[in-house]
């Protein structure tokens, strides 16, 4: 997510900043996709459905985001929908932590606990 606004600044075209940043999720993705996989924590069938589901979205939001350039002619809808895309994953991130947050309050465990132990299996 950090690629791509940084390569618009730079002075790269919409397109290709956004096509860029696709490429490194692919890679992204797949990789941390054999991670799981490897440690054991999802199954193939999963990863598969994952890897498939990932790739018609992909599909259809590359289609109807090029539409959507032809229609209208402007490439800043590229750099708006990555500025609307990076805002909600902010905010979701927030809003995830603040739910964790209080839930763990509520339950009475130690906020600053720094035992890793349920991540390091």
């Amino acid at each position: 997510m950090v690629v791509g606004p940084m390569m618009l600044d730079l002075g790269i075209v919409p397109q290709v900043s956004a096509a860029t940043n696709g490429f490194l999720i692919i890679f992204s993705a797949i990789s941390s996709t054999i991670q799981y996989l490897a440690a054991g924590r999802i199954s193939w069938q999963l990863a598969l459905w994952a890897i498939a589901i990932g790739f018609v979205a992909g599909q259809i939001g590359s289609r109807v985001l090029k539409l959507v350039i032809l229609r209208t002619g402007r490439q800043s809808v590229v750099v708006l929908l990555l500025g609307y895309v990076i805002g909600i994953s902010a905010t979701a991130m927030v809003v995830t932590g603040i739910i964790k947050i209080v839930d763990s309050a509520t339950k009475g465990e130690d906020l600053f606990d720094t035992d890793a132990s349920e991540v390091c299996d």
